[in-house]
């Protein structure tokens, strides 16, 4: 039972959250570069669920070992966002648009 109910919790999460992660990975990046953010963005992932088995593993020597590897994770994650958020596009931080960026889109549809 607690098997089925954390699976549907992570598939809710993952739900939640793919869509809004990917596309925030898509705004971030400059026009000329998108399919590469993509991939690197993807590959983050990736190299996430390798890892994740060595992380299991971890609980064969310590119990708390993995725990302690995930928060050193997660903290050097939010200082990373930290130090990383005043180089992004403002519209890729708040979600709204640059006048600018609006003005360009509008541009662009016009042409196409």
């Amino acid at each position: 039972m607690y098997l089925l109910g954390s699976t549907l919790i992570i598939s809710m999460a993952g739900l939640v959250f793919g869509p809004r992660a990917s596309a925030l990975a898509e705004a971030a990046a400059p026009r000329a570069a998108r399919g590469r953010y993509l991939a690197a963005y993807q590959y983050a992932f990736t190299a996430a669920q390798i890892a994740a088995p060595g992380l299991v593993a971890l609980l064969s020597t310590a119990a708390w070992l993995p725990w302690l590897v995930v928060a050193a994770a997660s903290v050097v994650a939010a200082v990373a966002l930290r130090l990383l958020a005043p180089h992004l596009p403002l519209h890729a931080v708040t979600g709204r648009e640059a006048p600018d960026e609006v003005a360009q889109t509008q541009k662009h549809a016009a042409v196409d």
